[in-house]
Formats: structure tokens, C-alpha cells, sequence
């Protein structure tokens, strides 16, 4: 149970999160507004983990090598950094997973809530 609790709260703070927003934005709690705002926010937490994903798998590391080659001073023309590290070593795993599972449960929300809406 530990396991699951820190997901938990987030979505309890994502959720809380959408209602302030929606409250903000329209002045009156209409449920597909709420729906429209949780769908933002998850889309957008999607977006992100699926970016660092990719650039996890090393995807960019060979253009990243590239712009470094080219733009480097004709003086140190075979030296490439070792002082910078390839954007697939910068990114976090745990960053990713946070931002994949939470857009997941964000998504699965949102899907409830329009059967919900449309039964």
C-alpha cells in the first residue's frame, strides 16, 4: 500500500489542481469543463514523458555530436566535449515515469468522467 500512496496524493493535488483552475477560468463547476481541463493537463503531462522518452533512447545524442563537431573552433576541430553530457544522460528515469504514469491516470480520469457525463 506504501507503494501506491505517493501517486495517490498527486492525483488527489492534480484533481484538486483541475477544479481550482476550472472554478477560476468559468466561474461555475460544469463537469465538461472540468473533463476539458484535466484533459490538458494530461495531454501535457503525456507530451513530456513521451519527449523524455525518446530522448532517453539516445535519439538526439548523434545530433547533438553533430552541432558540437560543427560548431566548435577549427582549433580544437577533433576535440568533441567530455565536460557536456549527451541529452540521453541528462534525462531522469524517474522523471519519465512520473510524467507517463500520472498522465495515464490523469487520461483514465478523464475517460470515467465522460461515460459519466454521457450516460
Amino acid at each position: 500500500m506504501q507503494k501506491y500512496h505517493k501517486p495517490m496524493i498527486f492525483f488527489f493535488i492534480h484533481v484538486l489542481a483541475c477544479l481550482t483552475v476550472t472554478l477560476l477560468i468559468h466561474q461555475k463547476m460544469i463537469l465538461i469543463n472540468l473533463i476539458n481541463t484535466i484533459f490538458y493537463l494530461a495531454i501535457a503531462y503525456l507530451s513530456i514523458g513521451l519527449y523524455l522518452y525518446v530522448v532517453s533512447k539516445r535519439f538526439f545524442d548523434i545530433t547533438a555530436k553533430s552541432f558540437k563537431r560543427i560548431f566548435s573552433s577549427h582549433k580544437d576541430s577533433n576535440f568533441i566535449s567530455d565536460k557536456q553530457r549527451l541529452p540521453s544522460e541528462q534525462v531522469n528515469k524517474k522523471v519519465i515515469h512520473f510524467f507517463l504514469l500520472h498522465g495515464t491516470i490523469l487520461n483514465f480520469f478523464m475517460l470515467l468522467l465522460l461515460i459519466f457525463y454521457y450516460l
